[in-house]
């Protein structure tokens, strides 16, 4: 993990609007995940579903959600390419003549016309009014909103304390931080984590940290059997914008810590530039706040000798 002054997302190549609208296999590689092609370029909005409702255009336009590679932070990527080609059986050749070329062109326009009225206005209904921060939708119980929800990798609040302290808390839970952790790391590899605090040390390719946040259910974030290893997703994506890193040997079992019930999941995540891994928990648990989970992320670089504080720092998680 580089230093904090980095940013870390691909940037896309604009193209020719050579296949329509819709949920692709995304190309930066994640399994089971499907992006948002827009008719031109790949948006920053995924799902693990490729039935789930298009996004609509104040999703895709408010700030914060431009094209990948449009953020004035971001430095230049490989291009994620172009959505694969429709497969199917050859179309047949049109007519010669040529009033049927001509009222065939004329139909198309008005076919196109019409579809690209309703693409911007979102099927005829008016569109929300873009804001610097969606909010999340009404869940039907703690942590469950109704209908199907998609994983928003991109839309925490952004909101990062930038002071060190001896202890941080954040929805509802608190840990208790060691004292030479004074290396902030950028908010912008926790994009999805709301109100939250990373901190750690950094020396010589020798990272170690804690990231304590906010999980919202309306980014898709519902259950804490779940969320640890989609927040090791949205990981892979924002490490590997820096090099090329993969999540291996995850592994998820409940816990009970601090009056809090929960999942913790344990990985190492490998990259072909380094080394040796990062070794990677994610503590996830209810703590009590509607329509949100709390997460504690630890990381450390096999064989960092601050290990024993990231351990004795993350057991002191506890609400408050």
């Amino acid at each position: 993990m580089p230093s904090h002054e980095k940013g870390f997302a691909p940037r896309a190549t604009r193209i020719p609007p050579v296949q329509p609208p819709g949920w692709y296999p995304d190309p930066s590689g994640q399994p089971q995940s499907f992006r948002f092609w827009d008719g031109q370029v790949w948006t920053p909005v995924t799902t693990r579903d490729p039935n789930t409702p298009w996004p609509t255009p104040a999703e895709l336009g408010r700030p914060g959600l431009q094209p990948l590679g449009q953020g004035a932070d971001r430095p230049a990527g490989p291009s994620l390419g172009v959505p694969p080609a429709p497969t199917g059986p050859a179309p047949q050749p049109p007519r010669s003549t040529t009033p049927l070329v001509i009222g065939g062109a004329v139909f198309v326009l008005i076919a196109v016309i019409i579809g690209v009225a309703l693409w911007r206005t979102g099927g005829g209904q008016p569109s929300p009014a873009p804001s610097a921060s969606a909010a999340p939708s009404v869940p039907s119980a703690a942590g469950t909103p109704s209908g199907p929800v998609r994983l928003r990798c991109d839309n925490g609040n952004g909101n990062a304390t930038n002071l060190q302290a001896a202890s941080y808390s954040s929805t509802g839970a608190r840990y208790d931080a060691p004292s030479n952790f004074a290396f902030r790391y950028s908010k912008s590899y926790w994009e999805w984590a709301d109100d939250f605090s990373a901190f750690g040390v950094y020396s010589g390719g020798q990272e170690a940290g804690i990231v304590l946040g906010g999980l919202s259910a309306g980014n898709g974030f519902t259950d804490t059997a779940t969320a640890g290893e989609q927040v090791l997703s949205c990981m892979e994506g924002t490490l590997s914008s820096d090099k090329p890193t993969k999540a291996e040997g995850a592994r998820t079992e409940p816990i009970e810590i601090g009056g809090m019930q929960g999942h913790r999941t344990t990985a190492r995540m490998n990259s072909p530039s380094e080394a040796r891994p990062l070794l990677v928990t994610i503590t996830v648990v209810d703590s009590g706040q509607p329509g949100k989970l709390a997460q504690l992320i630890t990381f450390v670089r096999e064989g960092n000798p601050v290990a024993a504080q990231v351990e004795q720092a993350a057991s002191t998680l506890r609400r408050g």
